[in-house]
């Protein structure tokens, strides 16, 4: 669904089953915006946000979660957080003001 959102809004979408997947795919790839929820299989987002920004730090990182977890995110060094219930409301608006 997040892709067919992104999508239409002219955005190129690539997506990874699994944190060790995500960052495989970062070093091959340069990503200005990376989406990420915080429960996946091998490596939750915050561990993926940790070493995403410390290897990319322009690049715009967006944990999300049903849980309450902005602060860990955060911490982790992600730039904003969006709760689940809320994403689909939030995300494009979140993306255009990343500036």
């Amino acid at each position: 669904m997040l892709r067919g959102i992104l999508e239409s809004e002219g955005y190129s979408v690539v997506s990874c089953e699994n944190g060790p997947a995500a960052l495989k795919l970062a070093s091959e790839k340069h990503f200005e915006i990376v989406l990420t929820d915080f429960q996946m299989p091998e490596m939750n987002g915050d561990e993926v946000v940790k070493l995403l920004r410390q290897q990319y730090p322009n690049t715009f990182i967006i944990g999300f979660s049903l849980a309450n977890k902005k602060q860990t995110f955060l911490a982790a060094g992600a730039n904003q957080f969006i709760n689940k219930e809320q994403l689909l409301q939030d995300l494009i608006p979140t993306i255009e003001c990343r500036n």
